[in-house]
């Protein structure tokens, strides 16, 4: 990960580590769920694992918990990268919580499953990039990485979802909207990273003006 490297103390490690065990947890039961529901419609846990691949949701939560774990077990990471995955797992709990939780109310322990991918570990990685991340660093070009993931990722379920005919998320959804208006729904989340990255920047500089004060 090219940049300024963070050297983190040993409670930022420790806190790391929880995250990401908290988070690799919740990935674990929701795919135990997934291969559940799988196996009631007579499909195999490679199905289900396909499947939980396609959501961005739970690509973001693993890169969350490689990100966390590798932190903890002592690796360096640059400020830009740490507030990229934080930038794109905060959005998945706001998109979710604003566009999406309305159209699934689950229950027991997919209720669960649901609350720990998209509202606790946003919250958390937000709360540790808060504590923990050296924000002064962070710089104007840096939204470049900020919206390379969405970017990357709307592209590979474009791929998928033109193989298989399944869409993760309704306004990517090609054959429902037709292509332009995917475009431009694409355009409107590259929109959505890249405004929010330019926040997390200016956070940066207006903490840099207060400690200089």
């Amino acid at each position: 990960m090219i940049g300024r490297m963070m050297h983190l103390s040993p409670r930022a490690r420790t806190a790391a580590l929880l995250l990401g065990l908290v988070t690799l947890a919740a990935l674990l039961l929701q795919y135990a769920l997934m291969v559940g529901t799988f196996a009631a419609e007579g499909k195999g846990p490679l199905a289900a694992l396909w499947r939980f691949l396609g959501y961005f949701t739970l690509l973001t939560n693993i890169w969350v918990a490689v990100v966390m774990l590798g932190i903890a077990a002592g690796r360096t990471a640059g400020p830009r990268w740490i507030t990229a995955v934080t930038l794109a797992i905060l959005l998945v709990g706001i998109v979710y919580h604003l566009l999406l939780a309305h159209l699934y109310h689950p229950v027991g322990w997919n209720m669960v499953a649901d609350q720990l991918v998209h509202t606790v570990v946003p919250a958390a990685m937000l709360g540790w990039w808060l504590a923990f991340v050296d924000r002064n660093a962070l710089k104007a070009a840096d939204v470049g990485v900020f919206i390379a993931w969405p970017m990357a990722y709307t592209a590979y379920a474009l791929l998928r979802g033109a193989g298989d005919g399944w869409y993760p998320y309704f306004f990517i959804d090609v054959p429902a909207l037709g292509l332009p208006r995917v475009q431009m729904n694409i355009a409107g989340l590259g929109a959505a990273f890249a405004i929010s990255g330019m926040g997390f920047v200016a956070l940066g500089r207006i903490r840099s003006r207060g400690a200089s004060a």
